[in-house]
């Protein structure tokens, strides 16, 4: 059997995205492009399975557990930020879920982000704190670092029996949560 399990950050409905603009005299065109979902790739898997996938921001897969065989086909979401200079605050939900039209939502967590160039699994800054939990924030100098690319990566944990059928698992089916993300410019 098979599961397609992807879209952590959804075009529509799943991405939600909060901009907040601080300064007055912030006066500039702000773009922020999704120019890539989060896909988790296909994952091929026996009767009693469980385990982790670990997405790097880079796209590389790290899968413990039993019963589990990675395909390919795994995709970091990448947003670009254009048209702006000064600081932006980078945060995010830290979980999330996806599921089937029939399975269990599968949760998502210990999101991760990474500036211009991915990273491996475990490697890039934790995302969090969209919904206020954590102080710190990834912090960038669009002065500094123009036009910047944000690469973000995640963990799936799939228990056992979550996987049934061959289903595509994303974030806006029923069950499903999509991800957060606030940029804060100032």
């Amino acid at each position: 059997m098979y599961a397609r399990i992807k879209g952590a950050f959804c075009k529509s409905p799943g991405l939600i995205l909060l901009l907040s603009l601080i300064s007055p005299a912030f006066a500039q065109t702000v773009q922020m492009a999704l120019d890539s979902n989060m896909n988790f790739g296909l994952i091929e898997y026996s009767s009693f399975h469980s385990g982790e996938l670990t997405l790097g921001t880079n796209g590389a897969v790290n899968l413990t557990g039993s019963g589990l065989y990675y395909q390919g086909g795994a995709v970091p979401a990448q947003i670009s930020i254009t048209g702006s200079t000064g600081i932006v605050e980078i945060r995010c939900d830290d979980t999330g879920a996806l599921a089937s039209s029939s399975g269990s939502p599968i949760p998502i967590s210990d999101i991760e982000v990474a500036v211009d160039t991915g990273l491996p699994p475990g490697s890039a800054d934790e995302c969090e704190g969209a919904g206020g939990g954590a102080p710190d924030a990834l912090v960038i100098d669009l002065d500094n670092s123009p036009n910047p690319k944000l690469f973000f990566g995640g963990k799936l944990n799939i228990s056992s029996g979550a996987l049934s059928g061959e289903s595509s698992f994303t974030s806006s089916n029923g069950g499903g949560a999509s991800l957060t993300l606030s940029a804060v410019f100032q």
